[in-house]
């Protein structure tokens, strides 16, 4: 090992730590959502309160999202003080796990695909560095993390393969343990492995490793199980369990549903890889040059397949987009969770590509290595113009500048305070707030396929209004929600009661019961 090789992984670590914070903004935490109720499930760790929303009436548990990242936040919670004055305390964690992710990428990228450092290197900046994967990092959400513990479970679980030790079967088995308990589809590296050691015939190692992976993460399952009965169907979307939302989704939609959604999601990749690909080409060239990344990705991955110490890298992979392509959810984001380890196997495949083709003659490996060029120019000028026009950040940007009026607006107003609202963008509210919000939003699984109707949105908000009785209606002017809310047949007695006059930032509405005295606007 050179010199070069043993500074590689810091170097990357060092890029990507760096342009992780120079591009984090602080823009509100919850414009994505889920980073909100990371932090929310984080405060409640931290105040003693249990893995429970805190924000919604009852509190109940947070079986949704798996604990290790709110665990991460609760520690940073505990050294920061109060929020919002932690807030760039919780955001400085991710590019920390960032820059790990880019130094354990550039170790994978030599260690097990075989590539030179200096590749490795080139190809793990520009996949840490890309905007999408700091759209990811810039709000506190959970991906790079788990890109932080990926590429040390797949360094362990090939090593596990390689060789005949059992410690390092148990090893391999407590980081892929502790990659599902970050994000649950990190249990595709655990059945990888499990299936490489079947197929080399060691079914005591497998069922070793398999055993310790379903002993780490009992506890979190029972504890899913034991509040999954009773849990609130009406925010079971996007609060629930994963594996009873996206059964009855399937169970309900059956073949054409599965259809449906692999041809949404196919569809969606491929157009999202036009521009961060070939930019600067249109028409057919730009589809030549998406086909072509493609190839070069699936070369990548059945390389891997076919050498040793890669089998359980190649069926990781494999297995994730499998799982990616048929889940109805953007599937960007799913794909830019592993930009780097996805760049990585396209250089692989590229260079797998360029050696079958190098005996048919010049003509063929000159249009290889071409496409392979163009595809890396067109990356590095999308990056490049990205960052210079801002977009690391103007999502966020856009996104916060959207709902801080609503924010700034409840917490100026006292008739609202220490009452139950429901509103918009609910986690984000509640987090700035301090208040008990209830969501008017829910996700379903169709909601990928299309637009819900208002008279769909309507039958949604009264069925969240009967089962949480909310007190107060904070909505965004104009929005469908407000249009639902008052098309919504709530129980009888209870009527609406419009508190902002029309022109402002928000649209209140007070729920009127014969029990209840209304609020006289000041």
């Amino acid at each position: 090992m050179t010199a070069f090789d043993r500074r590689a992984p810091w170097i990357a670590l060092a890029v990507a730590i760096l342009v992780a914070l120079v591009t984090m903004t602080p823009d509100l935490i919850g414009v994505f959502f889920d980073d909100a109720i990371y932090v929310l499930l984080a405060q409640a760790i931290a105040e003693g309160r249990g893995y429970v929303y805190t924000h919604i009436p009852g509190e109940p548990a947070g079986i949704h999202y798996p604990p290790l990242w709110p665990l991460v936040l609760a520690g940073a919670w505990k050294l920061g003080g109060t929020f919002p004055e932690n807030a760039a305390l919780l955001k400085a964690v991710n590019p920390i796990c960032l820059g790990i992710a880019a130094a354990g990428a550039v170790v994978v990228g030599r260690r097990l695909l075989g590539i030179p450092s200096w590749a490795a290197l080139a190809a793990v900046i520009v996949g840490t560095t890309a905007v999408p994967m700091l759209l990811l990092t810039n709000p506190p959400l959970s991906e790079p993390l788990f890109l932080a513990l990926l590429f040390p479970a797949l360094l362990a679980a090939e090593r596990a393969v390689a060789t005949p030790e059992r410690r390092w079967v148990v090893i391999a088995a407590l980081l892929g343990a502790l990659l599902i308990l970050e994000r649950t589809i990190g249990g595709v590296v655990v059945i990888a492995t499990v299936l490489v050691l079947l197929g080399a015939r060691r079914w005591r190692d497998a069922l070793l490793h398999a055993a310790v992976v379903a002993l780490c993460i009992a506890p979190w399952q029972y504890f899913v199980w034991k509040h999954s009965a009773g849990f609130p169907p009406e925010i079971a979307g996007s609060y629930g369990p994963y594996l009873a939302w996206i059964s009855d989704a399937y169970r309900e939609g059956g073949a054409p549903f599965l259809r449906d959604v692999l041809a949404k999601n196919l569809r969606d990749a491929w157009r999202m890889n036009g521009p961060m690909l070939a930019p600067m080409i249109g028409g057919v060239a730009r589809q030549v040059a998406i086909g072509s990344a493609v190839l070069f990705t699936a070369f990548g991955l059945w390389h891997l397949l076919r050498r040793d110490g890669s089998r359980v890298t190649g069926l990781a992979l494999g297995g994730y987009l499998a799982v990616v392509v048929a889940w109805p959810f953007q599937i960007d984001r799913f794909l830019w969770a592993v930009w780097p380890l996805l760049l990585l196997v396209a250089l692989v495949g590229a260079g797998w590509a360029r050696e079958r083709v190098r005996p048919l003659g010049r003509a063929p490996l000159v249009a290889v290595t071409s496409l392979a060029v163009l595809l890396a120019v067109g990356h590095l000028g999308y990056n490049a113009r990205a960052h210079l026009r801002g977009w690391a950040t103007k999502a966020s940007e856009d996104m916060s500048r959207q709902a801080e009026p609503m924010v700034r607006y409840i917490n100026s107003d006292p008739r609202l305070a220490g009452r139950v609202l429901a509103a918009e963008t609910a986690p984000m509210i509640a987090l700035y707030t301090g208040q008990r919000v209830v969501p008017v939003e829910m996700l379903l699984a169709s909601d990928h396929l299309r637009h819900r109707t208002p008279e769909e949105s309507a039958v949604w908000i009264a069925a969240i209004d009967r089962r949480f009785r909310p007190e107060v209606y904070v909505l965004t002017p104009g929005g469908h929600h407000a249009a639902a809310l008052l098309a919504a047949r709530l129980e009888a007695g209870r009527t609406l009661r419009e508190l902002v006059p029309p022109g402002g930032p928000v649209r209140v509405f007070e729920v009127v019961t014969p029990q209840a005295t209304p609020v006289v606007p000041p």
